[in-house]
Formats: C-alpha cells, sequence, structure tokens
C-alpha cells in the first residue's frame, strides 16, 4: 500500500502510524523472527516482501541480505562490495591458513543467495578487513580472545537471524504455492459445476475419465482469479466450443464401441458354429456384417422400431391395472398414478417404466438351467413387470387426491396432464388441515407433493382439504422458502426440452442463461421436465409460511376406484362417472 501513491505512502511512514506496521508484522503467518533493533518496521517489512534494489530503487530480481538487513540487485552487490567466496580466495591469498579461516568465521555479512549460476555465498570485503584490522591490533591473546567471544557471539545473532529468515521464505513459499493451488482448484471446480448445467456432464465425465487434460490446462480455466458471472459469461463461448468437439470424439467412440460390442456378439456366434464344422468353408465375420438382415441389426435405426414396440406393450400391460373407465389413451394425464407392490412407492407414468423394482432380478431361478433363465442371469436383471411377477397396481389413494389437486388447480380432470399442472396459473396449495392458526402458519406444496400429502392424510382416515394460494405475497413467500430450502448439487432430475440434458433443479435457470441466452423464463415448466428416473416427490416437498387470509371451505375429492375395488377405497367427497372415462 505504501507504494501505490506518495500521498498514502507519506501517511503510512509517519510514526503515528508505527503501532499499524507492529501488528501487521506481529500477524506474519509464515514464522519470520522478530525485527532487529538496526532497522525499523517498514525497513523490514521491505526486507521480507520487497522486490526493489534499496540502493538503485531497481524493481526487479533482487536478494535479500540477511545479515546486512540489505535487498541489492546482483549491480549493487558488486558495488557494496559484496563478493562471492571465489574473490575472496584471492583475497586471501598468501594469508596463514588459521588466520585465513578465523576471518571467515567471524565474518559477520556471511550469506547465501541464488545466481543465474546456482546458490553462491557472499561476504562482505570491507567486514572482512575490518576482522583482519581488529585482531591485528590485540596485543596479546588474551585480548584476542576477548575480541574473538565478543565477536562470535555477534556473529552467531546475525547468522540465526539468517537462518530463520530462510526458514521463514521458504515457508511462505510452500504457502504462497498451495492458496495458488486451491485457487486454481476453487475455480476448476466451480467452472465444472457451471459447465454441467449448462449440460456438458458427459463431455467432462469423458474427460476425467480418459485423464484428458484439454479443459483444466486450458487458460481460462488453469488460472487464480476467482471466478464471477461476469468472468463465465465471457470465457463460456470458448469453452463451450471446446467441449463441443469433445463432445463429437465421445460421440465418435460411442459408435466404434457399439459396433465393436455387436461384432464382438456375432463373432462367437460365428466361432461356436464354425468350431464343429472345420472341415467346410463359412462366409467370414466380414462377409456376415455385410447379409442385409445381420446388418439391420448392426445398424442402431432399427433399435429405435425396437423400443417404440417395447413400449407400446408395456403401456397395454399398465393399462389393464387401470380402472375399466380409462385405458391407454389416459396414461399420459396428471391423475395417472401407479404403485410398486414391492417397496409400495406412488409412481407416476412414464417413471414406472424405469422403476428399478419391476427389473430386479429375483432368487427364483436357482433350480432352472432352461435357456430363458440363462439369459436373465446373464442380464443381471429381469423385462419390465416380467412374468410371472405381478408387480404394479393402480393406486387408488394417489390417483384420488390427484383428481381433488387437478381440480383446485382449475384443470380439467379428464385432459389435465403433469406438463398442464406444471404450467397452471395456480402453483400453490395450501393443506387447510395443517393451518396452525394459532402461530399463524400454513403448509404449501407443490402439486406433486400435495398428492403424497393428501396420501398421507387418507392414510390416517381423513381426506385432506386443499385451497389455492393466490395472494402474491403469499406466493412470493413461498418461493423464497422453497429457494431456501432446495439441495445445492442434488440430483438431476430435470431435463431440458430444448437439448435434452439432465440439470439438477438449483440450476435450470443458469443453464438457460448460459446455453439458451434465456435470461427471464416465463415459466420453467415449460422448460423442463422431470427425468425417467426422477421420484414423484421433489425437493424442498412441503414448506411453511405464515398466511393471513381465512381458511376456504372445503373442497371434496372425486373417486377414481374400479367398482370391483371400491370397498377398499376411502372417498372424500363426489364421485366421478364411470362411464365418462
Amino acid at each position: 500500500m505504501a507504494l501505490t501513491t506518495k500521498a498514502l505512502r507519506t501517511l503510512l511512514m509517519s510514526k503515528a502510524w508505527s503501532s499499524v506496521w507492529r501488528a501487521v508484522l506481529a500477524n506474519d503467518p509464515d514464522g519470520f523472527p522478530p525485527k532487529p533493533d538496526d532497522i525499523n518496521e517498514p525497513q523490514y517489512a521491505a526486507l521480507i516482501c520487497g522486490l526493489y534494489c534499496f540502493k538503485c530503487g531497481k524493481d526487479g530480481y533482487t536478494s535479500p541480505l540477511w545479515c546486512a538487513r540489505q535487498r541489492l540487485c546482483e549491480v549493487c552487490q558488486r558495488e557494496s562490495k559484496f563478493m562471492s567466496s571465489v574473490y575472496l580466495t584471492l583475497l586471501l591469498a598468501g594469508k596463514p591458513a588459521d588466520d585465513a579461516a578465523r576471518r571467515v568465521d567471524l565474518t559477520t555479512f556471511r550469506t547465501l543467495v541464488v545466481s543465474d549460476t546456482g546458490f553462491s555465498e557472499l561476504f562482505r570485503t570491507d567486514d572482512v578487513e575490518d576482522v583482519y584490522m581488529a585482531l591485528n591490533q590485540c596485543s596479546d591473546a588474551s585480548e584476542t580472545d576477548k575480541f574473538v567471544k565478543r565477536r562470535s557471539k555477534l556473529v552467531e545473532s546475525h547468522h540465526k537471524f539468517r537462518d530463520d529468515c530462510r526458514d521463514a521464505v521458504l515457508r511462505r513459499r510452500i504457502r504462497l504455492a498451495n492458496e495458488m493451488e486451491e485457487a486454481r482448484r476453487q475455480r476448476r471446480e466451480n467452472i465444472v459445476h457451471r459447465l454441467r448445467a449448462a449440460g456438458f456432464s458427459e463431455e467432462l465425465n469423458y474427460l476425467e475419465t480418459t485423464g484428458s487434460k484439454v479443459l483444466s490446462s486450458h487458460p481460462d480455466v488453469d488460472s487464480m482469479r476467482a471466478m464471477t458471472d461476469e468472468i463465465f459469461d465471457d470465457i463460456f463461448p470458448r469453452l463451450s466450443t471446446l467441449l463441443l468437439g469433445v463432445r463429437e470424439e465421445l460421440l465418435r467412440a460411442k459408435r466404434k464401441r457399439l459396433f465393436s460390442t455387436r461384432l464382438q456378439i456375432l463373432s462367437k456366434m460365428l466361432n461356436e458354429y464354425t468350431s464343429d464344422n472345420s472341415r467346410e468353408i463359412f462366409p467370414s465375420l466380414s462377409d456376415l456384417a455385410f447379409v442385409p438382415s445381420v446388418k439391420s441389426i448392426l445398424d442402431t435405426k432399427d433399435v429405435n422400431a425396437c423400443v417404440k414396440n417395447g413400449g407400446r406393450t408395456t403401456n397395454r400391460a399398465l393399462a389393464s391395472v387401470m380402472p375399466r373407465t380409462l385405458n391407454t389413451a389416459h396414461l399420459s394425464l396428471a391423475i395417472s398414478i401407479f404403485q410398486c407392490q414391492e417397496c409400495f412407492d406412488a409412481i407416476p407414468y412414464p417413471q414406472i417404466l424405469a422403476h428399478s423394482c419391476l427389473r430386479e432380478l429375483r432368487t427364483g431361478y436357482r433350480n432352472r438351467e432352461d435357456s430363458v433363465v440363462a439369459l436373465l442371469k446373464a442380464l443381471s436383471g429381469e423385462p419390465w413387470n416380467f412374468e410371472p411377477r405381478d408387480g404394479v397396481r393402480w393406486h387408488q389413494y394417489a390417483s384420488a387426491c390427484a383428481v381433488d389437486v387437478v381440480a383446485v388447480c382449475g384443470l380439467k380432470v379428464e385432459t389435465a396432464t403433469p406438463q398442464d399442472m406444471d404450467r397452471a396459473a395456480v402453483q400453490w396449495l395450501e393443506c387447510m388441515d395443517c393451518r396452525n392458526t394459532k402461530k399463524t402458519r400454513s403448509l404449501v406444496c407443490r402439486w406433486r407433493n400435495a398428492v403424497f400429502h393428501g396420501v398421507q392424510h387418507l392414510n390416517q382416515g381423513r381426506p385432506a382439504t386443499w385451497s389455492p394460494v393466490t395472494c402474491e405475497g403469499d406466493v412470493k413467500d413461498a418461493e423464497e422458502e422453497e429457494e431456501h430450502r432446495t439441495v445445492k448439487r442434488g440430483p438431476s432430475h430435470y431435463v431440458c426440452v430444448r437439448c435434452d440434458v439432465k440439470i439438477e433443479r438449483s440450476m435450470r435457470r443458469e443453464h438457460l442463461r448460459l446455453l439458451h441466452n434465456i435470461e427471464h423464463p416465463n415459466q420453467l415448466a415449460d422448460d423442463f421436465v422431470l427425468a425417467f428416473n426422477a421420484p414423484m416427490a421433489q425437493q424442498p416437498y412441503t414448506v411453511l409460511i405464515h398466511l393471513t387470509k381465512p381458511p376456504l371451505k372445503s373442497l371434496g375429492c372425486i373417486d377414481l376406484t374400479d367398482d370391483n375395488d371400491s370397498d377398499q377405497n376411502t372417498t372424500t367427497g363426489g364421485r366421478i362417472d364411470p362411464d365418462s372415462g
């Protein structure tokens, strides 16, 4: 700070600021020794941390001469008669060996410095001559011994100060190196987190798997500068171009791996067949790969047709457990909620098709050795709801609660889809049964969590009563509380409809801003849908806010149960006409 302006330097160099200098030096984290008595605090600070030469003022490479209490450049070192051990040898040429060694041992300003050729030990010629003259002035041996003891004590204190300063410099270099590496690490992690939010998770995972340094060594990433939104907006175009190139490389690797895997299967089948007919000539693997029927299997386009055909089969299986008034056309409705018979979770469509319980390999195949069991064991899983598994039921309670929630949101039960519910004018619902009138607090949640909350009420033998939250102040309070309670860096349960990239809930707005240049989206429901493996209950579940409006009149639920299961259902209001669908 003292080198910033003349006015600030004049202020800081005044005696009134000496206590500040002492406090700063006392808080030194590297353990430099206390200030010597022959220099003041600013001089000691410049000796420790300065870069300029004390003599010529040149800013550049300088060496601290701890014993001399100076920081000098190489030119000023020679001008100040600091010589290396080579010159000292020439100076002491012809002197008795004991005398030369004594003069060196009693030299106060002996110090190590770093030069272009490595480390060198410097001596001050004046200091050597002073020791020589003092020794010659001693009249007898006792006086010489007194001078040597006095001089040795001074040399010892100077050299201890020198060694302590060297150790402190080493500690400071290690600390600064660690701080710089930590700053680089934090910047890399921040950039990677933002790039994942922008939809480059797969590319980043590919770089981590292959050990590539193409991103971490990029100048925009390998920097100590703290990351901000403005800086990231500036470097994002360059990093996105880099990762798009990685994406192309990843797609080529996937394509190559896909063909390699399928050709390995074909090769194994061919080898098993030809091993029993060694006398005949058979087509090679290349010949078989280009047979139209085989090539169609190797081609990924036909896999899409198989996937669509399998999807129609599972849809028909789901329709068979729905009420008689509903069919496959109603699977996309918000009221279509099923129950797993193994974990008893409420799961909507189409997430039910990816539920892990319905695909796990059961333990009942141990005593079977037929081809079906061999295939299942090789797959380490089963087809969805594979017979005789009967693991899916229509969730009567959740569907009935969904009917009530859809009606409160002002939409039609017969046509409302989950996407319609996400875009509805009413986004928050208040449970009137959970209103705390004494604390003037109430429980509010979004529609998916409202369905789960309603099921909890039905399990306790009483239906939930819902009221739409329409007051702007209440909606704002609910959104702020939701933002506060949302888990940061949670699972990626949302999929961007623009680029099909999975995004965590807290990063949806930043994803739109960075990758699609949308600063202020009208509704996030227009840009994101739940991933296939996302649970219906989403963070932050339910929130408590202060509501001042009076309770509204209870709204009834509508029964969606099949006539055959009416004895198991709890109704809370009117009944929908079974013939109306």
